[in-house]
């Protein structure tokens, strides 16, 4: 990567007023859908497990593969 890019500082001009307006106005701002209440058909309880590190970060490889299968759906 060349110095110019290494040394730009993203979240510096992310949080930045004017680029969060824009932000906003891109992806629209409507608090009723936000926070609109969801049908939710399969509620389950928490499921709790006592893993080992290893376990707990196959687990986590597990997830990720899974929501980026279901991203690349989209």
């Amino acid at each position: 990567m060349c110095a110019c890019v290494q040394d730009f500082d993203v979240e510096k001009y992310f949080l930045r007023d004017d680029v969060q307006h824009i932000l906003k106005q891109i992806t629209g701002f409507d608090v009723n859908k936000i926070f609109r209440e969801r049908k939710i058909d399969d509620l389950r309880p928490p499921e709790y497990k006592l893993l080992t590190t290893k376990q707990l970060h196959e687990v986590h490889l597990t997830f990720v593969h899974v929501i980026l299968y279901r991203v690349a759906q989209l």
